[in-house]
């Protein structure tokens, strides 16, 4: 299995990011500011919240907003903006894997592994969800994502490709950071947030 260690310019942009000032009750983005939103699929965890990202808090449109896996809300700074808004491109170029939620899949001796699922919008976003959340997001998932290891599973090729795409290595690992550290979760913002989601769990 061939290992790597994964880099990028965006390590460390939630922590770099500003704290929010205000309550999380006046935190009321509209659905067509979400921009990203990251879950997670696994046997412990099938309907886990990762990251969301949006342009607006509902009044200021000026900056972008990160709401991570306990509800804590933050400013990000404009330069890992650009630095996100570039993957995003970048994934959304990328082939589809022909498999389960577009899933590309590491080569790891523990089968079984989380999904992230990374979901971006198609087009903006209505005030509704839709039925089917496939008709309005792109997803692409990632399956026993680890910070030292990029080479896919043999077994489930993706077009010649035998390394997880540099685009999708980098965000993943970028978003999951939504996860680090320990708190209590505000669940009054995640709910919100879910609220804005819509069918994606």
């Amino acid at each position: 299995m061939t290992s790597t260690v994964w880099t990028s310019p965006l390590s460390g942009f939630l922590d770099r990011a500003d704290p929010y000032r205000r309550a999380g009750s006046e935190f009321r983005p509209s659905r067509s500011s979400l921009k990203l939103a990251v879950l997670r699929n696994a046997p412990v965890e099938q309907e886990g919240f990762t990251l969301a990202v949006f342009s607006s808090d509902g009044d200021d449109d000026k900056r972008h907003y990160a709401v991570d896996h306990f509800g804590r809300i933050r400013v990000l700074q404009d330069q890992d903006v650009s630095g996100l808004q570039d993957l995003y491109s970048g994934v959304q170029g990328l082939p589809s894997t022909g498999g389960f939620r577009n899933t590309w899949v590491l080569k790891q001796p523990i089968t079984s592994r989380p999904i992230e699922r990374i979901l971006l919008p198609k087009a903006t976003l209505p005030a509704d969800p839709a039925e089917r959340y496939d008709q309005e997001f792109l997803e692409t998932g990632v399956q026993g994502f680890d910070y030292n290891v990029r080479e896919l599973d043999p077994r489930r090729p993706v077009e010649g490709y035998d390394q997880l795409p540099a685009p999708l290595w980098e965000l993943t690992g970028a978003v999951l950071e939504g996860r680090a550290g320990e708190a209590d979760k505000d669940d009054a913002v995640l709910d919100y947030v879910r609220g804005l989601l819509g069918n994606v769990f």
